[in-house]
C-alpha cells in the first residue's frame, strides 16, 4: 500500500499540512485536547492532488508507551453534489424564493427574488427577512415568527396569501407568498415562494 509509511501529512491540503507536525507536537507536550473525539468537515488530498471534502474524526489509543492516532474519514463529495445540484434548481427557479431561520435571518435568495426585489444577494443573505417587507408587516413579523417558534400554532405555514413587497428602492408591489416550515437537526428553517 503506497500510504503506509507515509505522514499522513500526504492526506490533506497545504495549509493543514505545513501545521500538523506542530499540532501533533502541542498536544503531546500540553496534553489539550482540541480535534481528537471531535468530528469536523475537512479538506482532503487525493493522489492525484485534487480536493475533496470529508467529515473527520480521530480517536486515540495507547497500547504501553507508544500511542496511536485513529482517524475516521467519510467522503462527503455526493453529499456536496447533491447540495449543488439542490442550489442549482433554487437558483434557476423562475419564482423568487428566500429562505430564513428561525429569527427571520435570511439564510438564502435565488436569482429570481434578486431581480424582483432590485438587491443582490450579498446585500440580502444576513439581513433580517423585514427588508423586504413594509412597516405593517415588517414591526411586528419577529413576534409572528416568536409565537410559533414557541407555541407551534399555524397562523400562515401552508397557507397562500397576498401580500405587498417593499424592492431596494423604497417602493411596494402585490405578491402571492407561499410559506414550508423544515427541520435540520435542531434549526428550523422557513421558505418563502413567491408570485
Amino acid at each position: 500500500n503506497e500510504l503506509v509509511g507515509q505522514n499522513v501529512k500526504i492526506l490533506m491540503p497545504e495549509e493543514h499540512a505545513s501545521q500538523h507536525d506542530s499540532y501533533l507536537k502541542n498536544y503531546a507536550t500540553t496534553g489539550v485536547k482540541k480535534v481528537l473525539g471531535v468530528g469536523r468537515q475537512l479538506r482532503g488530498r487525493r493522489s492525484d492532488g485534487s480536493m475533496f471534502s470529508i467529515y473527520l474524526t480521530l480517536s486515540e489509543a495507547r497500547i504501553g508507551k507508544r500511542v496511536f492516532y485513529a482517524g475516521h474519514m467519510r467522503d462527503l463529495s455526493a453529499e456536496e453534489q447533491e447540495q449543488e445540484r439542490m442550489m442549482s434548481i433554487l437558483s434557476s427557479a423562475v419564482d423568487p424564493i428566500v429562505q430564513i431561520n428561525e429569527k427571520g435571518i435570511i439564510q438564502m435568495v435565488n436569482n429570481a427574488c434578486c431581480q424582483v426585489f432590485k438587491y443582490q444577494d450579498v446585500d440580502l443573505v444576513g439581513q433580517n427577512v423585514k427588508i423586504l417587507m413594509p412597516e405593517e408587516h415588517a414591526s411586528q413579523h419577529d413576534s409572528y415568527l416568536e409565537t410559533y417558534v414557541t407555541t407551534g400554532i399555524k397562523k400562515v405555514l401552508g397557507v397562500g396569501r397576498k401580500l405587498r413587497g417593499k424592492k431596494s428602492d423604497g417602493s411596494f408591489f402585490g405578491l402571492y407568498l407561499s410559506l414550508s416550515e423544515s427541520r435540520i437537526g435542531n434549526d428550523i428553517f422557513f421558505t418563502g415562494i413567491l408570485r
